[in-house]
Order: C-alpha cells, then structure tokens, then sequence
C-alpha cells in the first residue's frame, strides 16, 4: 500500500518534459519517475483500432460458421472436416496474436 510521499523541485521544463515522456508511455508521472527510478522496463498497451476490432469480429465470424458448417452438415467428408478444422485453429491463432500484440503483459515492442 503506497502511503509515503516524496517531494521533488524541478523546474517547469523538466516537469513538462518528464510529463510528456509519462503521456507517450500511457502512464501516470508518478508510474514513470518510479520506473525510471527503479531500473523497471515500461510497458505500453497500444488500443486496437477500429479495423483491428473488425478484423477481429470478422475473424470470429468466420471460424462460427465454419464450426456450423462442421457440426451440422453430415455430407462432409472426414478430410473436408480435418481441413475445416485447421482453418479454425489457424483462425484462433490468428485471434490469439491480435490479443497478445495488444495485452499490456505480453506487449515488449515499446519497452524503454
């Protein structure tokens, strides 16, 4: 529990320096002067876009009906379903991939 202040003097330029720096990295001043304090690598969660969301509504769509297609068409053949199947895990994977680019945990690209 952070219950203990540190009082810093700095002039306005540093302070609008180092808030500008917290602002690029999507966090708080006080989260930035700690980390750069502490030697902490600053992690950044990017927000999807608009086409990212889609892409990634679309992408659902697509393995839901592929899914339909497997479970409630009985003419498929064995091979048709297997490949149907991979499509679907491909799809999941690429569902995955947008998820963990965007996750805070697993986001390393914009490190300090």
């Amino acid at each position: 529990m952070k219950t203990e202040r540190i009082f810093l003097r700095v002039s306005i330029e540093t302070k609008n320096s180092i808030a500008d720096k917290a602002k690029r990295h999507n966090t708080t001043i006080t989260e930035y002067i700690l980390s750069s304090a502490e030697n902490k690598k600053i992690k950044v969660q990017s927000l999807p876009d608009q086409y990212t969301l889609e892409i990634k509504r679309e992408l659902s769509v697509i393995g839901k009906n592929l899914w339909s297609l497997i479970k409630y068409n009985k003419t498929l053949k064995l091979t048709e379903k297997i490949n149907l199947e991979r499509i679907i895990l491909e799809l999941k994977n690429s569902l995955q991939t947008i998820n963990n680019y965007y996750d805070c945990q697993n986001n390393h690209r914009n490190e300090r």
